[in-house]
This record gives C-alpha cells, structure tokens and sequence, in this order.
C-alpha cells in the first residue's frame, strides 16, 4: 500500500495492466529487492529514508506508466484533499478519546455527511482508522523504545492493554511482544 495526500491508497485510483513486458517485470523486480533491502538495513538515517523514498516513487511511476487511471480517481483526490485538515487534528489527537463529532467539526460536516465522506474516502469508518493509526504508531514504539507493553499501550491511547494486545494481534497475526522480538 503506498499513500497519497496521507490516506489515497495509490492503488486504487488506477486499474493495473497486468502484463508486462520482460524489461518492465525485471526492473520492478529490481526495485522490490532494492525497497526490501534497504528497508531491512539497521541503519535509519535521512538519507536511507530518501533512498526508500526515491525507490517507491519509481515504483509508482512505472506502475502509473503501465495502469489505466480510474475515471473517479480525481474525486477521490478531491475528498482526499478535503479531509487534511481531520487527518491533521488525528496525527496530534490518535491517542486521546476521539469522536466521530470532534473530527466532523474539523471539515464543518454533519456527522452523518462526514462518515460517508470518509468512508468513502479512506476505505473504512473513521472510529476504524482511528485504531488503525493508534496501532500502527506502536508499532513505530515497538521497534524504537525499550517502553514496556503497558507504556507503549496507554501512550497510544489504550488504557487497558489487554484491549490493545487484543486489537494488534487481530491485525498484525501476532502479539505486540512476539513483533517486537521478530
């Protein structure tokens, strides 16, 4: 999955050819081993990260060079765009008690309007998203502190972390503590 404005999935705003020519299928398998391998490196620094960067946007346009663009593709980037300012306020709030009305207000929608925006938008329902982004800011815990389960837990938002083991587990397929030890 690679994000755009921060919520687009890219690859779903275009249909993929699915046959490629032989120079076109090595190059993107040069690029996939090159991503994996520097995404394994121990090193993080600015320029890795750049790197990383560099790697995927070349993905992407070869994969944009080879896709047909969906004929709603630019609406979607429209409502993608729409809602930043909620993507904006979860970024500094995913850890507090967030609710559906606080973040309508953020695009001044109605609650119900701003649930099907989003949904439509995101892919999922915004209380969804909301611990989607608290996992996966854990995640980030996980591999670069020594916080404890508990501490990683509450510091996401969970205040029981029997409820966030739970949750990590039904999405990633393992424990917090068996993902950071992998």
């Amino acid at each position: 999955q690679f994000l755009v404005l921060e919520n687009t999935d890219f690859l779903s705003l275009i249909d993929f050819n699915e046959t490629l020519s032989g120079t076109t299928s090595q190059r993107i398998g040069e690029l996939c081993e090159q991503i994996g391998k520097t995404s394994i490196s121990d090193d993080v620094n600015l320029s890795g990260v750049v790197d990383r960067k560099k790697l995927g946007y070349e993905l992407l346009k070869i994969i944009l060079d080879n896709s047909q663009v969906k004929a709603n593709a630019n609406e979607i980037l429209l409502r993608s765009q729409r809602l930043a300012p909620t993507l904006s306020y979860l970024e500094d709030h995913y850890d507090t008690n967030v609710t559906v009305e606080d973040l309508a207000k953020t695009v001044y929608l109605s609650v119900p309007r701003f649930y099907l925006v989003f949904k439509e938008t995101v892919g999922m329902p915004p209380l969804e998203y909301v611990q989607r982004l608290r996992l996966q800011k854990s995640l980030e815990l996980l591999l670069v502190t020594d916080l404890t389960i508990n501490e990683i837990a509450d510091r996401v938002g969970y205040k029981d972390q029997f409820h966030y083991s739970k949750r990590f587990k039904k999405l990633y397929g393992m424990s917090p503590s068996a993902y950071r030890q992998k």
